[in-house]
């Protein structure tokens, strides 16, 4: 066994090494002395945060005290210092406070503007948002309804503001199907169905209006459809119970096969225990499948209403927007929509690449957001596809490494 003993190197080399480790030991002391310069960093921004956050709230509670004890309890003064003060609640995660204090902005707002001035609405929409941080779910329901009912009271006919705040009702609604226990989910359904078809009405009387300006809330009206569907077809269901009061209550549109259970042998139905008439549904059909008709019915109708009142480009985005919806309802092929509105946008004057480039790469569907302009619609392609190319190399960054067997 042959053992080097660097004293017995030559002086050069025993300098070289020694130099070496010098120099090796003096960079580990920096990245270790830099490591802890960044936690100490971090430590003191967040003290510093916390001092400026502590003396923000401190300034503003004595605004908010000044300002009372000088024009009283419900002036409109006092809503700069209570919507800072909620502001920094939220943002040190104290939401209780938060909560307290929207409320009582809210309640200042009221007594200042009135019951039903638009800035009532921003309002609610902090309260709800706070409610749903908090796992509230009904006040979130409550809160949403309230802003529909104001948006209903101000604008009076349909309008933009109002379709998007049934809109948003009725989605919140479909997530309690899923967040709530299982006695409320049926509850919950209901609800959302019976928003998705108040937004049906209202999206046909704006069209009768302004039928442009009606496409996007078509649309969302028969994204709502596929909705309904999504949740009746999804697995355990939201029970017979409100299936079957769904069929009763007047809501046929989605399903309306409702017969004697002994004409129709070999059909899936649902319905209350010794009920003699439920509602059934072909073998190989899914439950509401008439919902699927019916959304499908008014893109149809969309796209022939973007052909007589808009432009090429605008009926081109209205028949991708049916093309996504066959797909979605599996409603034949969507080839020949798409093709079509590849032709009408060449003849608006889209170039080739464009067109080529978004019909090249997959996208979800549903889509969230009706299009009616192709630029805005490439525009949204292009930051989902960089998007969606950041979480690859992130996901492909953070795998950890393959482990040898």
């Amino acid at each position: 066994m042959n053992t080097v003993h660097y004293a017995e190197e030559r002086p050069e080399k025993v300098l070289s090494i020694w130099r070496e480790a010098v120099i090796l030991a003096w960079l580990c002391s920096l990245a270790v002395m830099g490591m802890s310069e960044q936690v100490y960093s971090a430590e003191a921004e967040t003290r510093a945060d916390e001092a400026e956050r502590q003396r923000l709230m401190a300034q503003y509670e004595a605004q908010l005290a000044e300002v009372e004890s000088r024009v009283g309890p419900y002036h409109q003064d006092l809503l700069q210092p209570l919507a800072a003060l909620a502001e920094l609640a939220q943002g040190s995660d104290d939401l209780d406070t938060a909560r307290d204090l929207l409320g009582r902005q809210l309640q200042v707002t009221r007594a200042a503007r009135g019951l039903q001035h638009p800035s009532v609405r921003p309002v609610l929409r902090q309260i709800a948002a706070v409610a749903q941080a908090q796992g509230d779910w009904q006040a979130v329901s409550d809160q949403l309804g309230h802003l529909r009912q104001i948006t209903a009271s101000i604008d009076g006919a349909p309008s933009a503001a109002l379709l998007s705040a049934v809109n948003e009702q009725m989605h919140w609604e479909l997530a309690r199907v899923a967040l709530d226990e299982d006695a409320r989910r049926g509850r919950n359904f209901l609800a959302a169905y019976d928003l998705a078809d108040e937004m049906r009405d209202m999206a046909e009387a704006l069209q009768e209006e302004n039928p442009t300006a009606a496409l996007p809330w078509l649309y969302q009206s028969a994204l709502s459809s596929y909705r309904l569907v999504e949740v009746l077809n999804a697995e355990g269901g939201i029970g017979s119970d409100a299936v079957d009061r769904l069929a009763r209550g007047g809501r046929g549109n989605c399903i309306d096969l409702y017969e004697n259970q002994r004409m129709r042998g070999g059909s899936v139905g649902f319905g209350q225990p010794g009920s003699s008439r439920i509602p059934v549904v072909e073998r190989g059909e899914r439950i509401g499948e008439d919902c699927f008709r019916y959304g499908y019915s008014i893109m149809r109708q969309s796209a022939r209403s973007a052909e007589e009142h808009g432009e090429a480009e605008m009926h081109a985005m209205a028949l991708i927007h049916l093309g996504d919806y066959q797909l979605l309802s599996e409603r034949g092929s969507a080839l020949r929509n798409y093709r079509e509105a590849m032709e009408l946008l060449r003849q608006s004057g889209i170039s080739e690449a464009d067109i080529v480039e978004y019909f090249s790469y997959p996208v979800p569907i549903p889509r969230v957001n009706y299009h009616s302009s192709f630029r805005e619609s490439l525009a949204a392609l292009r930051v989902l596809r960089s998007v969606s190319a950041e979480a690859m190399t992130l996901g492909q960054e953070t795998e950890p490494a393959d482990t040898p067997a």
